[in-house]
């Protein structure tokens, strides 16, 4: 199976910070993960990354990766 970071639950959102609007992006499962950039692209592709490293870095160390949340159902 391959590993898709785009299964993961991301928010973005732009968000007020410091007195400037910058696209906030956090990812559900990682609380770790938090993203501040100018558009809304680089947000997604900084979270993207920062998923896909995370899960490189586990299967390096031989570690268990956390599942992306379950879709609710309708």
């Amino acid at each position: 199976m391959i590993f898709d970071p785009d299964t993961y639950t991301m928010i973005i959102r732009k968000e007020k910070v410091d007195g400037d609007f910058l696209y906030v992006g956090r990812v559900a499962e990682f609380i770790n993960i938090t993203a501040y950039e100018d558009t809304y692209e680089e947000a997604r592709e900084i979270l993207l990354d920062a998923i896909q490293t995370l899960k490189t870095m586990a299967d390096e160390a031989g570690a268990p990766f956390p599942a992306p949340n379950p879709v609710l159902a309708e």
